[in-house]
C-alpha cells in the first residue's frame, strides 16, 4: 500500500467538508468543492471535526423527539388518471430542466415539487403545462384529453381554496398563466412584472425575504422584468437592494450565484437608465455631472462581475460541462449588452452604437455557439423550450443596433433559424421587426452600405415599439426618428406587419393527412397564417382543380338517379373537393369552396344549400353538425392599407367547429374563429371570436346568452324529454 504523503495539514476547511473527511479548497462564501457534489456549504469554523461532532450530537439530544406516524401522515393517494400521472412525470423530467435553464433552479427542482404535495391547484397546473410541454416537444396534434382538464382543474380548485398560505399565493403567480404565445408590446411581458408579485412593506420584501419560495420568485420575474425593460418595454425596476461591488471582494462560487449578482446589477442597471428618461434632451451641468458619476460606478460594477466570472471559468477549468458552458455564454450575452444599454444612456444620438461593433460581434459569436452546443449536446431538453428569455432580444437588440451591414445581419440570420420557444419572445416576431429597422435605415443610403459610417446619422431609427397590449392581425410597428439632428423634432412613422412569422406545425401535420393538397413552401405559409403569394403556380392550379370539382358536384343530373345513387354519387364527389369526409355527411348544392382541400367534415352532418367556404387556412367541422342556407366560413384576411392590397399580399387564419352545433342560415364565420362543442349559433349572426363549448350565442357580432347542458348530462336528467325517444340517424 502506498505510503501517504506527509506535509502541513490545514485546519481552515469549511464545515461540510470537515464533516466528510475531504480536502476543502477554501473558496469564499462557499466552497467548489461543495458545489460540485451537490452539498449546501455551512461556512467556515475553526473547531475541529471531534468538536463539531460533538456540537451534532448535543443538538440532537436537545431536540424533541419527532411523533409518531398518524394515519393522517400515510402515503397520500391521490384521483389521477394514468395519463395525468404520466404528464406529471414529464414535468418532473423534462420540464422543470426547460424552466430552470442552463442554471441549477431551487424553485423548479424542489420547492414547487413539495408545494405540490400539499396544494392539488400546484399539482393540476403541473399537469397542464406537462402536457403542453409535451406536445410541443413531439409537434403532437393535440394533446389527449383527460377526463377532466388540469388546467381547468386548477382553476376551480383556486375559486373553492380557503385560507391560502403565501406559499401558495406566490406559486399561482407563476402558474396562473401556462407558458403561451407572446402577446403585444415591443417586449413580450404585458405590464410591470412588479404587479405579479405581492405587495411588500419595504423594499427588502418584509417579512418575506427569509422566504426561499418569494425569493426564487421575485428572482425570476425580475429577469423577466429587467429583460423586457431594456429591449424595448417601458416597464420600471423592481425594489430590490443595491449591488455594492467594493463589499463583496469575494468570487463566485457557481453560476447561478454569477446570476444572482448580474441580475442585481442590470436591476441597477435599468433605475439608472430610467432616471436619465427616454427624450434624450439636453441636461444642465450638475445633472449631467451626477449622472456621469453614477455611470462609472455602475460600469465599474459590471467590470468587476467581469473579472469575477472569469475566474469561476479558470476555477471549473478546460473541461467545462456543456450546460455550464451555455449558462457562461448566456451571462456575458447579457452582459455585453447591459454594459452597452449603460454606456449609450447619456448620449444623444445613436453614434455611439458605432464604436460597439466588437461587442455585437462578441454577443452573435456567443449566441451561434450557444446554438451549436444545444444543438449538438446532451442538452435536449433546452433544445425546445425555454421559461425565460436567452438569445432572442441580445439579437434583435444588436440586429437594430448595430449598424455594421455583415454583423447585424448575422444577428437576424441566426433569428431567422432559431427554432426554440423562449417564453417571452418570438424570433419570427422580432426578425420581422428588426428586417423592417434595417430596411427604413438603409433605403437612405445611394448604394448597399459597406460599414457603420454609411448610415448617416439622421436616417437611424431610435426605438422600435408595438403600441397594441394584445398582438393583432395586421400588427403596428411605430419607428422613431430625429431627421433634423439631436435638436429636432421626433418623426414617428407607422408601418403594418401581417400574418404570422413562423409555420404551424400542427397544421401542416393536419394537412398532410388531406387529400391531393398542393403541399409547397407557399402553400405552408398560406395554412399557417403566414403573407404568402396567392398567384403561385401551384395554388393557382389547385383553385383550378377545386373549381372543377364543385362543378362536377354542383351540375349533378339528379332526374338519372334514385335517391339513394344520389346520396351515394354526392358523397363520392364531395370526396374529390373536400380534404376529407366523414360518413353519413350530405352536402346540399351549390357548394362554393376555394380550395376545397382544406375542408374537413365530420360523420353524419348535414349541409344546407349555398354554403361557401373560403378555406385558405383550415377549416374543421365536427361530427353530426347542421348547417341552414347561405352559411358563410372566411378565412382569409386582408390588410386595411391600400398599397397592401396593391400588392396582393394576403393571410389566413383557420376555423374550427366542434361537434354537435346548429349554425343557423345566413351565419358569417370569421379568420381564426373557433366554436366549441354543442353550440348553437342563430341565424344571421356574424361571428368574430371564439364562443365556448355549450352556449347559444347569436348576434352582429354573435355573444353568448346563455349555455345548455351536454348530451351526456341531458341523458342522466330523467326530466329531459328527448331522454327516451328513438333516433332517427341513419346509423341507427
Amino acid at each position: 500500500m502506498p505510503k501517504r504523503a506527509s506535509g502541513p495539514r490545514s485546519r481552515n476547511g469549511c464545515i461540510t467538508c470537515k464533516i466528510r473527511h475531504v480536502k476543502c479548497d477554501e473558496g469564499k462564501p462557499g466552497c467548489l468543492q461543495c458545489h460540485r457534489s451537490g452539498r449546501q456549504c455551512d461556512g467556515y469554523d475553526s473547531a475541529s471535526q471531534s468538536q463539531l461532532r460533538r456540537r451534532i450530537d448535543e443538538r440532537r439530544r436537545a431536540s424533541p423527539p419527532r411523533p409518531s406516524i398518524s394515519p393522517d401522515h400515510q402515503m397520500l393517494v391521490r384521483r389521477e388518471t394514468a395519463t395525468e400521472r404520466q404528464y406529471v412525470e414529464y414535468f418532473f423530467r423534462r420540464t422543470t430542466q426547460a424552466f430552470s435553464g442552463y442554471f441549477d433552479s431551487l424553485f423548479w427542482s424542489l420547492l414547487v415539487p413539495q408545494l405540490s404535495e400539499r396544494e392539488p391547484s400546484i399539482r393540476h397546473a403541473m399537469t397542464a403545462i406537462g402536457a403542453l410541454h409535451a406536445s410541443v416537444e413531439l409537434r403532437a396534434r393535440r394533446v389527449q384529453q383527460v377526463d377532466s382538464p388540469p388546467d381547468e382543474r386548477a382553476l376551480d380548485h383556486t375559486k373553492r381554496q380557503h385560507g391560502l398560505d403565501s406559499d401558495y399565493l406566490l406559486s399561482l403567480r407563476v402558474f396562473g398563466d401556462p407558458p403561451r404565445k407572446p402577446q403585444g408590446g415591443t417586449g413580450p411581458h404585458r405590464g410591470r412584472a412588479e404587479d405579479h408579485i405581492p405587495a411588500r412593506s419595504d423594499p427588502d420584501g418584509g417579512a418575506n425575504v427569509g422566504n426561499p419560495l418569494f425569493r426564487e420568485i421575485r428572482a425570476l420575474f425580475a429577469r423577466m422584468n429587467v429583460q423586457a425593460s431594456l429591449f424595448g418595454r417601458l416597464l420600471f425596476p423592481l425594489q430590490f437592494p443595491a449591488w455594492d461591488a467594493a463589499r463583496q471582494g469575494v468570487a463566485f462560487p457557481s453560476m447561478s450565484h454569477a446570476r444572482e449578482v448580474l441580475d442585481q446589477l442590470m436591476n441597477q442597471g435599468l433605475v439608472f437608465i430610467r432616471s436619465i428618461g427616454m427624450t434624450r434632451s439636453a441636461r444642465d451641468a450638475a445633472s449631467q455631472r451626477k449622472f456621469d458619476a453614477e455611470q462609472r460606478q455602475l460600469l465599474r460594477g459590471f467590470e468587476m462581475w467581469s473579472l469575477w466570472h472569469d475566474d469561476l471559468l479558470l476555477r471549473l477549468g478546460a473541461r467545462i460541462p456543456p450546460v455550464d458552458s451555455c449558462a457562461s455564454l448566456t451571462l456575458r450575452i447579457y452582459y455585453h449588452t447591459s454594459v452597452l444599454c449603460v454606456r449609450s444612456a447619456l448620449e444623444r444620438t445613436e453614434d455611439i452604437f458605432d464604436g460597439f461593433t466588437a461587442d455585437f460581434e462578441t454577443m452573435i459569436r456567443h449566441s451561434e455557439e450557444i446554438v451549436r452546443v444545444t444543438s449538438s449536446s446532451s442538452l435536449d431538453a433546452h433544445a425546445v423550450f425555454s421559461l425565460e428569455g436567452e438569445i432572442i432580444a441580445p439579437l434583435y437588440y444588436a440586429a437594430c443596433k448595430c449598424r455594421h451591414p455583415a454583423i447585424r445581419r448575422r444577428a437576424v440570420d441566426v433569428l431567422s433559424h432559431y427554432s426554440k420557444k423562449e417564453g417571452m419572445w418570438d424570433a419570427r416576431r422580432y426578425e420581422a421587426v428588426a428586417k423592417l429597422v434595417i430596411e427604413v435605415e438603409e433605403s437612405s443610403c445611394a448604394s448597399p452600405p459597406q460599414s457603420e459610417q454609411d448610415i448617416g446619422s439622421l436616417a437611424r431609427v431610435y426605438e422600435a415599439f408595438q403600441p397594441e397590449e394584445v398582438e393583432l392581425n395586421p400588427c403596428r410597428v411605430l419607428l422613431f426618428l430625429k431627421p433634423q439632428g439631436e435638436g429636432g423634432d421626433w418623426e414617428t412613422r407607422t408601418f403594418h406587419h401581417v400574418g404570422r412569422y413562423r409555420k404551424r406545425p400542427d397544421l401542416i401535420e393536419i394537412a398532410r393527412g388531406l387529400n391531393c393538397v398542393p403541399m409547397s413552401e407557399e402553400y405552408e405559409k398560406m395554412i399557417s397564417g403566414m403573407l404568402y403569394n396567392p398567384l403561385a403556380p401551384e395554388l393557382m392550379e389547385a383553385r383550378h382543380r377545386c373549381r372543377c370539382a364543385a362543378a362536377d358536384f354542383n351540375q349533378l343530373d339528379l332526374r338519372k338517379l334514385s335517391c339513394d345513387e344520389a346520396t351515394e354519387t354526392r358523397l363520392e364527389l364531395l370526396r374529390k373537393v373536400v380534404g376529407r369526409v366523414g360518413e353519413g355527411t350530405y352536402v346540399e348544392a351549390p357548394f362554393t369552396p376555394d380550395y376545397g382541400r382544406n375542408i374537413i367534415i365530420g360523420r353524419e352532418t348535414f349541409i344546407n344549400f349555398n354554403f361557401t367556404a373560403l378555406d385558405t387556412s383550415l377549416i374543421v367541422i365536427g361530427d353530426r353538425v347542421q348547417f341552414g342556407p347561405n352559411v358563410s366560413i372566411f378565412t382569409a384576411g386582408h390588410e386595411t392599407s391600400i398599397l397592401s392590397r396593391r400588392k396582393f399580399v394576403e393571410f389566413g387564419h383557420p376555423v374550427f367547429i366542434g361537434d354537435d352545433c346548429w349554425i343557423g342560415g345566413n351565419v358569417i364565420v370569421l379568420p381564426g374563429v373557433r366554436i366549441g362543442e354543442g353550440c348553437t349559433i342563430g341565424a344571421g349572426s356574424i361571428v368574430t371570436r371564439d364562443i365556448p363549448p355549450f352556449s347559444v350565442a347569436m348576434g352582429s357580432p354573435c355573444r353568448v346568452r346563455k349555455t345548455i347542458p351536454s348530451a351526456e348530462e341531458e341523458e342522466q336528467d330523467p326530466r329531459n324529454a328527448y331522454r327516451d325517444m328513438r333516433g332517427n340517424r341513419p346509423a341507427e
